[in-house]
């Protein structure tokens, strides 16, 4: 458990610190398989590592694995180390393993265009199992899981993944299939529901997921605020790589995306190129941020992270003591140790219940960001000062009091009594 001198930031996404990383996803060949592989990986991981030892005589060079099977993780984990790289944090020739069968293969086709990537088939296998345990302790691995609240990174350097011309024509084209004609503004949205990983890894038993339950939220509660953005003219398109709830009879610039159109490159063109990404604590979060588009965060948690971005804005789940039957104070989540429970038992351990924010709460925190894009935001006067009350609640050495996002200010407005 984490406490006031700061949690550990997951590779994002989002949030997602409690993301599978790859190397778990690569031990899924049975026991008895990889008993009889283990010399023949050894031999092989050795006589790579040695030539690894052999090339860093003559040139710095590092090799890591990709987070490949988490798309909040694969594409801002890896931003962020070609974005220090920019910056000249990271020196050095680098290769990057990935899997064959990626969570999304536009972000590695990206990815190929800025570091050297290996993905064939049982590349990233042969690196846990065979490499891995020769790098350990040496100077020649890189680790690619972010675990920084490095604020200043994505201020200081521009987005690193890039389109080139025949995508960004194809991405112009996918969205005009849509329905949504050219050069008209349009947003995404998603909520986090229990299909995506449900799915994507049903080799795990039913309830294999359910630790992360404490950060789903129902996509009815965004539709008040996406049918508001559609009454001024701005698209919205719901997305998700599996979803629980199609969407039936709304408004016509109010666009299934996920269950009509989904796919690889429109998923990453749509999140880059969006007027904001209207979300939650999900790896799409994670991969609007990438391109530096602005996101507008609800039902937010842990509460100790925070979005990265000047342009960001993020309103928080409320918690609930179970035990005394009322609203836990912002304040008293530090005292509690409960800024960073990651899992819902942790939750259920410490007599707390956590609140999705309601459908009147996205509304507002959809309009102020639109608003605030648009260079028409009216603030109150006290908004400023409840901002300052908020990050003052951060313990002087908390990485996320370095943060330059923004609370909702309509949700500090009705939450007074929890800043106190």
């Amino acid at each position: 458990m984490t406490t006031s001198t700061g949690p550990r930031a997951a590779g994002a996404v989002s949030p997602a610190p409690d993301a599978a990383s790859s190397a778990t996803a690569c031990r899924s060949l049975s026991d008895r398989a990889r008993g009889m592989l283990k010399p023949i990986l050894r031999a092989a991981g050795a006589l790579i590592y040695a030539a690894l030892r052999l090339a860093s005589l003559f040139a710095p060079v590092r090799i890591g694995l990709l987070t490949f099977d988490r798309i909040g993780h694969l594409s801002f984990d890896t931003e962020m180390f070609l974005r220090k790289r920019a910056l000249g944090e990271e020196l050095g020739a680098c290769i990057l393993v990935s899997s064959a069968n990626p969570c999304n293969k536009q972000i590695i086709a990206m990815i190929k265009r800025a570091a050297f990537v290996i993905d064939f088939k049982g590349a990233s296998f042969l690196y846990v199992h065979g490499l891995l345990p020769f790098l350990k302790g040496s100077k020649l691995t890189v680790d690619l899981s972010h675990k920084a609240f490095d604020y200043r990174v994505f201020a200081a350097a521009p987005p690193q993944l890039k389109f080139n011309d025949a995508e960004e024509a194809r991405g112009r084209a996918e969205l005009e299939k849509m329905g949504v004609p050219a050069k008209t503004p349009f947003v995404c949205f998603h909520a986090r529901d229990k299909a995506y990983l449900d799915k994507a890894f049903s080799s795990r038993p039913p309830d294999g997921w359910s630790y992360h339950d404490y950060r789903d939220c129902d996509i009815e509660n965004y539709f008040p605020a996406v049918e508001q953005l559609a009454s001024k003219g701005l698209y919205a398109l719901r997305m998700g790589h599996f979803v629980e709830k199609p969407l039936a009879g709304r408004d016509p610039k109010i666009i299934d995306y996920a269950s009509r159109f989904r796919s690889d490159f429109v998923d990453v063109w749509l999140l880059a190129r969006c007027k904001f990404f209207l979300g939650n604590t999900a790896g799409l979060y994670s991969l609007a941020t990438t391109f530096n588009t602005p996101v507008a965060v609800a039902n937010w948690t842990p509460f100790g992270v925070t979005p990265f971005r000047r342009e960001d804005l993020v309103i928080h789940k409320k918690y609930w003591d179970t035990r005394e039957n009322r609203a836990i104070g912002f304040r008293e989540l530090w005292a509690r140790k409960a800024d960073y429970l990651i899992s819902s038992e942790e939750y259920t351990r410490a007599g707390i219940r956590l609140i999705e924010n309601t459908a009147e709460e996205i509304l507002a925190l959809a309009q102020e960001m639109n608003a605030r894009l648009d260079n028409n935001w009216a603030p109150e006067p006290d908004d400023e000062a409840l901002q300052a009350r908020f990050w003052d609640l951060f313990p002087q050495n908390h990485p996320a009091r370095g943060r330059l996002c923004r609370v909702g200010a309509r949700y500090l407005r009705d939450n007074r009594d929890l800043l106190a």
